[in-house]
């Protein structure tokens, strides 16, 4: 976590902005010293007495400039690769929060979809529920099924009653038809 502040603290526009001021005062903007210094490594050969002196002690001011351009130049390079591996670590955590959040998004579109289902689902019960509704209650149905059946039951009864009655009369219109033909037949032969 400390990690990811300081990286974010050094993502700071500011920040940048006086690294890149930092860079412009540590790279030398003159001409280099190396040409300088051969120029008065030059004048030093033609010298003698106070003038060599002073000649001399220029020279090893510009050595000493020079080398410590070389030291700034070794500084930021250095300072250059630790920015590169940093900057290359932040790219790293990036892609990584970026697959993480790819994920996430996934997971929230598969959520998504299955609320969407479940919603569905619940209107469709909450339609089936309203048409139910609609509909006379169980126990006034049942008792409707039960006073028809006690009907049919009565119906069923007289129907046999009837049936019965209906044979009866049948087998005594067949004894009727039977003794008249037995009459017709014995007032023939008499």
């Amino acid at each position: 976590a400390a990690r990811s502040a300081a990286m974010a603290a050094s993502m700071d526009p500011e920040i940048v902005r006086k690294r890149l001021v930092a860079r412009d005062s540590v790279v030398p903007s003159t001409q280099p010293s190396v040409a300088q210094c051969a120029r008065t490594f030059l004048a030093l050969q033609g010298e003698t007495g106070a003038a060599a002196v002073t000649a001399h002690h220029a020279f090893l001011r510009e050595l000493g400039a020079l080398e410590l351009d070389n030291r700034k130049l070794g500084i930021l390079a250095r300072l250059s690769e630790e920015e590169i591996l940093q900057y290359a670590g932040v790219d790293s955590e990036i892609d990584a929060q970026i697959e993480a959040e790819k994920a996430e998004i996934a997971a929230l579109q598969a959520k998504l979809e299955e609320s969407r289902r479940d919603r569905l689902r619940k209107e469709q019960l909450e339609a089936l529920a309203a048409k139910v509704n609609t509909e006379a209650p169980r126990v006034e149905t049942e008792r409707e099924i039960s006073e028809v059946s006690a009907q049919l039951a009565e119906l069923q009864g007289n129907y046999d009653a009837v049936e019965e009655q209906f044979q009866l009369r049948r087998r005594q219109f067949q004894l009727l038809l039977h003794s008249i033909a037995e009459l017709n037949k014995s007032l023939a032969t008499s």
